[in-house]
This record gives C-alpha cells, sequence and structure tokens, in this order.
C-alpha cells in the first residue's frame, strides 16, 4: 500500500516542506513477539525550500491572502494550511555555530547534513570538516536524486546539498563538486561558473562555442580562472539543455540544465515574457515537474530538492 506523508517545518532561515512518498512493511514489535507493526518505509522526499521564509513571512502571506480584500490567492494559502494540518509543524533553530543571525550556507548545510556550521560555509562542519549530505546519503542508498533552484545552481542553498567548500563564493569550486557527486538531475541557473574563462574574450573559438551551445537563448560569461571547460567534461555523462523546449523533450537518463548566465528571471520578468511568447527559461513549476519524470524512474525511489528564492515569489505556474 502506497501513501503520501506531509509535513511543513518552519524554520528561522527557511521554510520548508518536505513530502515523503512511503511504503508500508509489517515488521515484529520485538524478537520475542509474533505481533507485528505497521512500519513506514520512505522511498521518496521531496524537500522544498522557501529561501528567506521563516514564520513571520508565511503569517503575513496568509493573513494577507485570507483577509485583503483584493486577494487573488486565498484558495493556493488554503491549501498549504491544509497540508500543515494534516502533517506537523514545528520551529527548527538553524543559526549558525557562534553567531545568531542565519544566512543561507550555514543554515542549508545544517539542514543538509544535521551537523551545526559556521557562517557562509558549504557542507562543511563548524570543525571545518567535511560531512555527508542528504544526497550522498540517498546515492549510497542506490536512489535517484535532483536538485533544482530558480537561482544559480552554485548558489548557497543548492550547493550545501551536494558539495563541501569553506566559503559559499567558492562557486567555481563548487561547480566541480556538484559534477563530481553525479547528482541525477541539475536544473537551475549560473553558466558562467562553468565555461572556461576564454569565453570572456570577444570572438574567440571559446565564446562562439558556448553561444552555439547555448543556441544564443542568453548571453554568455564565465567567471573562472581557468580554462576548465565542466559542459565539455559533463557530455559524457549528462544530457544539457539551455531552454524549455529541449528540457520538455527529455523521458529519462542523467540532466544538467543551465538557463541563465547567472540568476534566473524572477517571477515578474517571468510572466512578462510568457505574455509576449519570448520565455526561453523553464518555470521553477517545469523545472520540479520533468525532475519528478526523470527521477521517479529509479525503482530504489529519489530524493529531490527544490529552491524557490524570496525576490522570485509568486504564483506563475
Amino acid at each position: 500500500m502506497k501513501c503520501f506523508t506531509w509535513k511543513s517545518v518552519l524554520l528561522s532561515a527557511f521554510s520548508v516542506l518536505v513530502i515523503c512518498r512511503s511504503s508500508w512493511a509489517q515488521l515484529p514489535l520485538d524478537e520475542t513477539d509474533d505481533a507485528v507493526s505497521v512500519v513506514p518505509q520512505i522511498r521518496n522526499v521531496i524537500l522544498l525550500i522557501g529561501d528567506g521564509m521563516g514564520p513571520q513571512h508565511l503569517g503575513l502571506l496568509m493573513s494577507y491572502a485570507n483577509l485583503a480584500p483584493d486577494s487573488q490567492v486565498p484558495e493556493r494559502m488554503a491549501a498549504l494550511e491544509q497540508m500543515a494540518r494534516q502533517g506537523a509543524v514545528a520551529i527548527v533553530r538553524t543559526e549558525p555555530y557562534g553567531a545568531l543571525v542565519a544566512d543561507s550556507a550555514s543554515a542549508a548545510t545544517q539542514l543538509a547534513t544535521g551537523h551545526r556550521a559556521r557562517s557562509e560555509m558549504i557542507g562543511i562542519n563548524y570543525l571545518g570538516d567535511r560531512v555527508p549530505t542528504v544526497v550522498e546519503i540517498a546515492k549510497q542508498q542506490g536512489k535517484a536524486t535532483g536538485i533544482v533552484s530558480d537561482t544559480r545552481i552554485t548558489h548557497a542553498t543548492p550547493a550545501a546539498f551536494a558539495a563541501h567548500q569553506r566559503h559559499r563564493t567558492m562557486e567555481n569550486e563548487i561547480a566541480v563538486d556538484l559534477l563530481e557527486n553525479g547528482v541525477d538531475v541539475l536544473l537551475s541557473g549560473g553558466l558562467r561558473n562553468w565555461l572556461p574563462k576564454a569565453v570572456n574574450k570577444q570572438g574567440s573559438a571559446a565564446q562562439m562555442a558556448a553561444v552555439q551551445m547555448t543556441m544564443g537563448q542568453f548571453e554568455v560569461s564565465s567567471r573562472r580562472q581557468d580554462n576548465r571547460n565542466l559542459l565539455v567534461e559533463a557530455r559524457g555523462d549528462y544530457q544539457l539543455v539551455f531552454d524549455r523546449f529541449a528540457l520538455a523533450k527529455l523521458n529519462q537518463g542523467r540532466v544538467l540544465g543551465l538557463f541563465a548566465d547567472s540568476e534566473m528571471m524572477d517571477a515578474i520578468a517571468e510572466r512578462r515574457a510568457t505574455a509576449l511568447g519570448e520565455r526561453g527559461q523553464p518555470t521553477l513549476a517545469e523545472m520540479a515537474d520533468k525532475s519528478l519524470e526523470l527521477l521517479s524512474q529509479d525503482p530504489e525511489g529519489f530524493f529531490l530538492m527544490v529552491e524557490r528564492r524570496p525576490d522570485r515569489l509568486g504564483w506563475s505556474q
């Protein structure tokens, strides 16, 4: 028998919704007892993170949605409240070790690893040691894994789930970590940390190759300090996509999708581009849907983290 378990966790730095799809197994209560109890065996986990959304933000949003005379989203807020009532609501402290104010890197690292972390750290505990992330643990259990964000894939929150660096600004090194970690689905922006620095030279072969690869969907640049081309390195293991049309055509396999040079469009720009018929980027919902389609093909289940940045909040689909 299958079931869905809903848990809504409100954090000081994040709003997180954890969705677990469970299968049920009957196990003895103890070695001497013939009676059995039903124990859920988690198969799939979906972690939804609203970066920067603490209890105060959600409280204000719910109040506006329910009470404002011109509110356009009461039915969606009602759905969120229903999920919270059906599951569990908790407050989890994610302030950094030795500090009061949480930042995305330390908070996400603590969520992803269960270890205390200092400010700005990625996948490292407060002692400076690498610690395994939930993505890496899921991979060890044979599950498929995915990370989706509407910012840059090397940004602090997505990075903390599959990279290990002493500071969140080390995005070039984080890109290498993500590639070497072998996450099955990576969808976000941030192409600039994957291309060689020669791309910045106008008219260079590297620039022309990058423009051809992305089919001119957006301007390309590089933030790397070397001429390492991570896209070339990824080709043997990943399908590379750079717009929503190519993403929609995928039906199996591992995918690296980078849809912007830096961060992806905010909700206002996204709606405007859609209205004009000029939207090449997938929405967060489209990326999440495709991730679920691909990851759910793994018989052992999957772990998927989906992040929406606070400045990109909106109800666009």
